[in-house]
């Protein structure tokens, strides 16, 4: 039977009608982009996947996930909500919510919330003539605060990790078409309070980001001269792999390859990209992500400044 989204709206016409959406915002909003994820000239727009290394204030309204799993085979959908603040110009916290709808193939329909995540960065280098910026983060979903009938365990999961953004605009001359390619990158792993009460996993995680900045190559490098929204673009590729240390999936690898572009405005960022599962294990077809974050500088200023310590 052809992948579908669930109620059996196919995920061309679903990729369609994000699309147009995603065209409107483009076309209405005004182009630029605040400071909070800037190197020097460089920006680093805020991924779908990986985690980024910057403290930033942000409300993600929503991210959206649709996927099939193929153990035991059901269409999963996910929208989460995500608030970021900085507290001060280099510690910032986050707080995320899931809501899941899982449709399984006999016709079954689960509907609930994912344990809530709780996150927190501190940038401890940053160098804007080398366009590099490293953080150190520690991801918390906290155990017992979401339904059990989605998945949500009852242990807590702790995620320390360490987080990178680097471009490449130092190459020379003769490599200027390279200059706009930046990398940004996660490593870390996932440790549960109790691994052996419900499954929880001890788990390595690495994600790495590659993306092309046509803004970059158009303001500082003067070609190609692209007409508006496409001006404003970022092709980028996300990986993402899970490899569980102990437990019934000890050694195997899950994860996505996520290709797709983003757009970045001065009051909204949007994205969408497809999820390609790396094996059977991760999911059985490709699904699709999307993102609309607005900044907060832009709507809410006595929110998006840091809470605390010079802006």
């Amino acid at each position: 039977m052809p992948w579908s989204l669930s109620g059996g709206v196919s995920p061309f016409r679903f990729l369609i009608c994000s699309g147009s959406v995603i065209a409107a915002v483009m076309l209405t909003l005004p182009p630029g982009a605040d400071g909070q994820d800037f190197i020097g000239k460089r920006q680093f727009p805020d991924q779908l996947v990986v985690r980024e290394a910057f403290v930033e204030s942000t409300l993600t309204v929503p991210s959206v996930l649709h996927i099939r799993d193929g153990n035991p085979g059901e269409q999963q959908t996910f929208l989460t909500g995500e608030l970021k603040l900085r507290l001060t110009p280099n510690l910032g916290v986050g707080v995320a919510g899931t809501l899941a709808l899982l449709e399984a193939d006999d016709g079954g329909h689960t509907t609930g919330f994912e344990n809530l995540e709780i996150g927190v960065t501190y940038q401890v280098f940053k160098s804007e003539a080398r366009e590099t910026l490293v953080s150190l983060t520690l991801g918390w979903v906290v155990g017992g605060t979401g339904a059990r009938s989605v998945g949500a365990e009852r242990a807590s999961v702790f995620t320390p990790g360490v987080l990178f953004a680097q471009g490449f605009g130092a190459l020379p001359e003769a490599m200027t078409w390279l200059r706009p390619l930046a990398v940004n990158g996660e490593i870390g792993m996932s440790v549960a309070t109790d691994p052996l009460a419900n499954g929880s996993q001890t788990a390595g995680r690495l994600g790495v980001v590659i993306e092309y900045s046509l803004p970059y190559l158009e303001e500082y490098l003067r070609r190609p001269q692209l007409p508006p929204p496409l001006n404003r673009l970022f092709p980028i590729v996300e990986l993402e792999l899970d490899r569980p240390f102990d437990g019934p999936g000890r050694g195997k690898v899950t994860g996505t390859v996520n290709p797709g572009f983003l757009w970045v405005g001065e009051v909204v960022q949007v994205g969408v990209e497809a999820a390609v599962p790396i094996n059977s294990r991760t999911g059985t077809s490709p699904g699709i992500r999307a993102l609309l974050r607005v900044s907060l500088d832009e709507i809410a200023p006595w929110l998006g400044r840091p809470l605390f310590g010079a802006p």
